[in-house]
């Protein structure tokens, strides 16, 4: 609770499936989820998204994972509350503190998602889950591809949400982002954490040892 945890190693090392897995997305996993000290069972993105346990995926890919293009703005932020007992999807409230903190640039919120730029599509994404203000916020590299001004809307953001008590687990391919966001960092290699960094052990020295899985002498001369 109010940490951003972050996740890093090169792409396709395990920590996108680690994501998933705790949305509820994989079958057949191993292993057990604890969440506010109470072990959890998911079942499906369904059970994860209820009030009462509260998680949240935005993933990677927002134009095919994280949004539907030709459909409104509006129409896309109400996906994820549509099921969820106690929130109405249709109201405009559950949105509007997200859409001003993030600056929401749109002709209005009937316009394609289509049309908006990389960045503003991202702040969709995001805003259609913070909207269900959940207790564990699952991102997979939110800032990739997007602009410098978008990328500081969204700090800001994940800052403030970890400071009023969200988890956040942030897995990023921007070293910078584990040395000034996360409270602290994990590194993944072939499907296993290799490294766990806090403090003043988040560099980027020691990021790249973990990531290539070599003592950090080595990856300073590489």
């Amino acid at each position: 609770k109010g940490c951003i945890t972050g996740l890093g190693g090169l792409d396709g090392q395990g920590q996108t499936a680690v994501l998933q897995g705790l949305f509820g997305l994989l079958k057949q996993t191993e292993g057990s989820i604890t969440l506010g000290g109470q072990p959890i069972t998911l079942h499906s993105p369904g059970d994860a998204k209820t009030p009462e346990i509260g998680i949240a995926l935005v993933p990677e890919d927002r134009k095919t994972e994280a949004l539907i293009l030709e459909q409104s703005i509006k129409a896309n932020m109400e996906l994820a509350a549509v099921g969820v007992h106690g929130i109405n999807a249709d109201d405009p409230g559950l949105y509007k503190l997200f859409t001003d903190a993030l600056e929401l640039k749109c002709a209005s919120l009937d316009q394609p998602v289509s049309q908006l730029s990389g960045g503003n599509q991202q702040k969709v994404a995001l805003t259609k889950w913070l909207a269900l203000k959940p207790r564990c916020l699952l991102l997979a590299d939110p800032t990739r591809g997007i602009d410098v001004k978008t990328k500081t809307q969204i700090y800001a953001l994940l800052r403030r949400l970890a400071d009023e008590g969200t988890a956040i687990l942030l897995l990023s391919t921007d070293y910078e982002e584990f040395i000034h966001l996360c409270d602290e960092t994990h590194i993944f290699y072939d499907g296993r954490v290799v490294r766990h960094l806090t403090g003043d052990a988040v560099t980027a020295e020691n990021i790249l040892a973990a990531t290539l899985n070599i003592p950090v002498q080595q990856a300073a001369h590489a």
